[in-house]
């Protein structure tokens, strides 16, 4: 099931949606991921290209995972607004850890 969170980006609101391995995503073509891998997408929600917003860059969560905690990201090194604070980062990767557990991979909302 897709999961999704907000946060703040550096200029303003995005989304993060979690696309678990399998599942059909519009931006899984990119040759980032396998087909076996959770991917990961961030959108711009000041732009409603979307229902997510404006498409800006996809990972795999295996990577976001390794990544240090207390550093951001940036998501386009020619776009200075799609940056995403270590703050952010952190929450991103504390949320993506715990859906990655398998404690969780049952359970549904009723």
């Amino acid at each position: 099931m897709t999961s999704i969170i907000d946060i703040k980006g550096v200029a303003g609101p995005m989304r993060v949606v979690h696309v678990p391995a399998g599942e059909v995503s519009g931006t899984r073509g990119d040759g980032k991921c396998t087909e076996k891998s959770d991917t990961v997408e961030f959108y711009d929600r000041r732009h409603a290209h979307t229902s997510n917003g404006q498409f800006v860059s996809n990972y795999c969560v295996d990577t976001l995972l390794k990544g240090d905690m207390g550093i951001g990201l940036d998501l386009m090194g020619y776009e200075p607004s799609w940056k995403v604070n270590a703050r952010s980062m952190d929450m991103v990767r504390d949320w993506l850890a715990l859906i990655s557990v398998d404690l969780f991979k049952d359970w549904r909302v009723v």
